[in-house]
């Protein structure tokens, strides 16, 4: 099984097809193991048809160890992460993918680690916590999760704590949630200095974010897309593959030179 050793990490990833690199991150708690592969098997093999695919299971989650314990689960941190990773596997500059917890380490990149990316993408992200995402983090709650589905429970102890310690994934959580809910090292009136080509994609119906969010988003990143999926949810690229799977790869041929020239 493929590991590399970056930014005090022994991180796990797989590979898949060739071409430019392509970078996947995954939603929060999501693993490449599971049947949904952190939210990316509907897409990742339609992806690897052109691209080197790297499917990266971030700090803390499944086969990646994260020996700073909750201190170093922030965004800045994943976002290094991700870098060295970048770096370690000599993929720069990188297009970068990242769906709902990941989509927020793709705009922590964007903005701290542009040298490494060649474009971003974010799916079900949003550079703000709004009313709509304090409404959704309840649902994140340990004990709620164990209580009223514990079948969910259940797989993540197969999935986290089978690679850490018991209770790893109730810790796990509690970092995400803290790591969503903590000051952003940016602010709205930051967004203009990203200066790598972004793709911003939401359902219409998403329950984390604020569609307003995306409007934001374009009208000061310089150069942003954004895509709003009719009658989609949180995870667009799952449940609409036919029409974000064919955005996402226009957008990613046309910024396939380095950082989009």
């Amino acid at each position: 099984m493929p590991y590399a050793e970056a930014n005090g990490l022994r991180t796990y990833y797989e590979e898949e097809g060739s071409g430019p690199p392509l970078v996947l991150l995954n939603g929060a708690l999501g693993t490449v193991e599971e049947p949904a592969r952190g939210g990316w098997a509907t897409l990742r093999p339609a992806l690897a048809q052109r691209y080197r695919v790297v499917h990266v299971e971030a700090r803390g989650h499944g086969r990646t160890d994260n020996p700073g314990g909750g201190d170093a689960y922030t965004l800045a941190a994943l976002a290094a992460d991700t870098r060295a990773l970048i770096e370690q596997l000599e993929l720069a500059p990188a297009h970068v993918a990242g769906f709902s917890h990941g989509g927020l380490v793709a705009l922590e990149l964007a903005f701290a680690h542009a040298t490494a990316v060649r474009s971003v993408i974010g799916i079900g992200a949003n550079y703000v916590t709004d009313a709509k995402t304090v409404a959704w983090y309840p649902k994140l709650d340990p004990d709620r999760v164990e209580r009223e589905s514990p079948a969910w429970a259940a797989n993540l102890v197969r999935r986290h704590d089978a690679h850490h310690a018991p209770g790893h994934w109730r810790d796990l959580m509690r970092w995400i949630v803290a790591s969503e809910t903590a000051a952003r090292s940016y602010t709205v009136e930051n967004l203009p200095r990203i200066s790598v080509p972004t793709l911003w994609i939401a359902g219409e119906n998403d329950g984390t974010l604020e569609l307003g969010q995306l409007l934001t988003m374009k009208g000061r990143i310089p150069d942003a897309e954004i895509l709003i999926v009719n009658h989609a949810g949180h995870n667009a690229q799952t449940t609409h593959p036919h029409l974000v799977g064919p955005v996402m790869m226009d957008f990613l041929i046309r910024h396939d030179g380095p950082h989009g020239r």
